[in-house]
C-alpha cells in the first residue's frame, strides 16, 4: 500500500519509494510507473539490458511479480480472452 513505502538506497531509482504490496488502484498505478521507469533505466541505448543481478533488475522482477498477484484478482482473463484477437 501507498502508506507501506521504504526509500531505497543504492540503484538508479533510489528515490522511488519501495512498494511493498499494492493494495488498491493506485498502489497498483505507482507500481505499473515504476516498473516502466525501471525497465528504461535498465537498457541501454542499443538494446543492452543490465546484468540480472542488478539491483534495479532485482526490484523490477519484484514489482511484476507484484502487478501479476495484482492483476490476477483484479483483472482476471477468462481463458477465452487470451485467444480472441478482438
Amino acid at each position: 500500500m501507498v502508506n507501506n513505502l521504504k526509500p531505497r538506497k543504492g540503484t538508479s531509482s533510489e528515490l522511488m519509494p519501495h512498494i511493498e504490496t499494492i493494495g488498491g488502484e493506485r498502489d497498483y498505478d505507482e507500481a505499473l510507473s515504476q516498473a516502466s521507469n525501471l525497465m528504461d533505466s535498465l537498457s541501454g541505448p542499443d538494446g543492452q539490458e543490465a546484468a540480472p543481478h542488478h539491483p534495479d533488475a532485482v526490484e523490477l522482477d519484484r514489482l511484476v511479480d507484484l502487478i501479476a498477484a495484482y492483476e490476477e484478482i483484479h483483472y482476471p482473463m477468462a481463458a477465452d480472452d487470451a485467444l480472441d484477437p478482438r
